[in-house]
């Protein structure tokens, strides 16, 4: 193992111990804010146990190791300022958000989708971003969006990637197929 790969392998895991009480939670099948990681975490939790105990750790490995670590850290640590901010640290309050939070993570992950697009024009991202900020306006007052906010996500999202012909594949569903290629039996 590189030394580089010990320094994001002991990162991974000090963050997972560092967040353990919330990420118990969101895998929990109490929770509907797994929706977001119910593929992801087991395939990263997968490949690092892979690398301590292969030595023929590849580099697709460590680059699916590494967005899957990246891309839980930030969804986590948004759930974790609303968990400790607009939630008062109390789950109840925190799952009652899920479907607002579980909608943001949707449109931060199709404006990510239309910026690596090379072919989104400004005017499109802006208005993913704006319904973003709608989003986000409600769960900083502690409420859910109206299911309207959530459809106009949808219709807006959906015209942007036919326009642009694009096909989006959620991230939890590409983790779904990498699960598969490994042979790791995921609980949904």
């Amino acid at each position: 193992m590189k030394i580089e790969d010990e320094l994001i392998y002991s990162e991974y895991s000090n963050w997972k111990a560092k967040n353990h009480e919330l990420l118990k939670y969101i895998n929990s099948n109490q929770s509907s804010l797994n929706l977001t990681f119910e593929a992801v975490l087991p395939v990263t939790d997968f490949l690092y146990d892979l690398l301590i105990e292969d030595d023929d750790y590849g580099e697709q490995e460590a680059s699916i190791f590494n967005f899957g670590f990246y891309y839980v850290v930030q969804k986590v640590e948004e759930i974790k300022t609303l968990y400790e901010n607009q939630c008062q640290k109390d789950f109840k309050k925190l799952e009652r958000l899920a479907p607002t939070i579980n909608r943001m993570f949707d449109a931060i992950d199709f404006e990510a989708e239309l910026l690596t697009s090379g072919n989104a024009k400004s005017e499109d991202v802006e208005q993913i971003v704006e319904l973003e900020k709608e989003l986000v306006s409600y769960l900083e007052k502690g409420e859910n969006a109206p299911e309207e906010v959530f459809e106009k996500l949808d219709l807006v999202s959906d015209k942007i990637f036919t326009k642009l012909n694009i096909e989006y594949e959620q991230i939890n569903s590409i983790f779904m197929e990498i699960a598969l290629g490994l042979g790791i039996k995921l609980t949904i």
